[in-house]
């Protein structure tokens, strides 16, 4: 089970470089595994060139138990994030462009376009910029994972939880994508939200947390 997890993560962090979504040294991919460690990837290497041997394990008290790799600047807001949610399994956190972009301003990224934007990324929690690898942002990021399970770090990026890594990282495609439509919904204008109604109907069809 362990080489699957790591495999998966592994498989995640190419595929986020190798579809622009990430740098060759941004972002970070963790997994819980099932004996309440994290399994995060490492810190240096080209993402897209990643394989299960850069993958770390950390304790869950934060012991790196991979001798000779060093583990994402991030670890400590992963372990924070699955602190406060037991029901996620995978953190993806990324540096796509667009979304990026939107981090360093003040307009949000309009979830109401669609209804996979709505059903995937729902109400996305902003935290203040904090200086990245820092408790303070690993904590800001813990109270943010509280109320959603997709959280933009004003002038750095995307975070996406989700109960695999599959789903952590499809809510991060679907936000760049959603992202991509707010930007162009603005530059052309008219634009047509979904209405009330009808988020609540996809709600209460999908049980929408």
């Amino acid at each position: 089970m362990t080489e699957e997890i790591k495999a998966e993560i592994a498989g995640a962090i190419r595929k986020l470089y190798r579809r622009g979504l990430t740098t060759t040294g941004g972002g970070n991919v963790s997994a819980r595994g099932d004996n309440g460690s994290l399994f995060i990837t490492r810190s240096g290497p080209d993402k897209g060139e990643l394989t299960s041997a850069d993958i770390c394990e950390i304790s869950s008290g934060g012991e790196n138990l991979s001798s000779g790799l060093t583990p994402s600047m991030e670890t400590q807001m992963h372990l924070r994030i699955y602190r406060t949610r037991p029901d996620v399994n995978a953190v993806v956190h990324s540096h796509t462009p667009v979304a990026s972009a939107f981090s360093a301003t003040g307009m949000r990224i309009n979830t109401s376009l669609t209804g996979e934007s709505h059903l995937m990324l729902g109400r996305i929690e902003r935290v203040a910029s904090r200086t990245m690898g820092s408790e303070a942002l690993a904590d800001a990021a813990a109270i943010a994972a509280e109320r959603s399970d997709v959280i933009m770090i004003l002038n750095h990026g995307p975070v996406c939880l989700g109960k695999s890594v599959m789903e952590a990282y499809s809510r991060m495609e679907v936000l760049e994508h959603t992202a991509r439509m707010t930007l162009i919904t603005h530059l052309l204008g008219n634009c047509s939200e979904l209405s009330t109604n009808a988020l609540e109907e996809i709600d209460a069809l999908f049980g929408n947390r």
